[in-house]
């Protein structure tokens, strides 16, 4: 169980950076997600025009106890008891971008079809209880509004293929900042620990910023979602 506690948040992270991102290019005969349809907040943000180079994506930065992502907009500041991943952690998350070092290697990989994780916090006492911040570039994508039924049964199908049991993934809402926004609730269990994971989703320019929340029940993860502010 220790070692289950140590490394499943890294592989919860992996897993659904493959599942939000990866489902496109999976080879498979099933139904692909259709392509979003970007809503108007997007395309402001989107605003690139025709030909006209890629913004590049900018680092959140940690001060203390705070992870701040001017990119996104938003910060997260954990409670005493949490520790941010070091630099040499999140080399080790981001396996396909792991000499990654700037802003520019970072836009390079994205705009290669790579995820990257930006920031990851986990709960000493209780590593089962994290959050993380997974980057991709995404153009016109519209957030929660990409994940359509298809998407939903390749990632069950996903984290079932990988031993989890009771997969359920449904569209929520969670309060962030005092706005109710759109959600993902993944619910599993894995050698008979439950786990609930919350998303909720940031867009900007051609990047999408998936926030993920970790812990034993959606009440869990709605607590950790609180610990964010624009």
């Amino acid at each position: 169980m220790k070692q289950l506690r140590k490394f499943l948040p890294v592989m919860l992270v992996m897993m659904l950076a493959l599942g939000l991102f990866g489902c496109g290019s999976s080879g498979s005969e099933e139904e692909e997600p259709a392509a979003p349809e970007a809503s108007a907040s997007t395309s402001e943000e989107s605003a690139d025009t025709d030909g006209a180079e890629a913004v590049e994506y900018e680092h959140g930065t940690i001060d203390g106890t705070t992870y701040t992502s001017d990119f996104f907009g938003f910060t997260f500041t954990a409670k005493d008891g949490w520790e941010f991943s070091d630099e040499e952690a999140l080399r080790q998350a981001n396996q396909s971008v792991s000499d990654v070092v700037d802003n520019d290697a970072v836009t390079e990989a994205l705009k290669s079809g790579s995820t990257f994780i930006d920031m990851q916090a986990t709960d000493s006492a209780n590593p089962l209880n994290n959050v993380n911040l997974t980057v991709s570039y995404a153009p016109g994508s519209n957030g929660i509004g990409d994940v359509n039924d298809a998407t939903i049964s390749y990632m069950t199908k996903m984290y079932e293929d990988a031993g989890f049991a009771d997969v359920s993934i449904t569209k929520s809402t969670a309060t962030v900042a005092g706005e109710e926004i759109d959600a993902l609730v993944t619910e599993m269990t894995v050698q008979g620990t439950s786990i609930v994971e919350k998303q909720v989703f940031f867009v900007s320019h051609d990047y999408l910023g998936t926030f993920t929340t970790s812990g034993i029940s959606e009440k869990e993860c709605d607590e950790l979602l609180g610990w964010l502010s624009k």
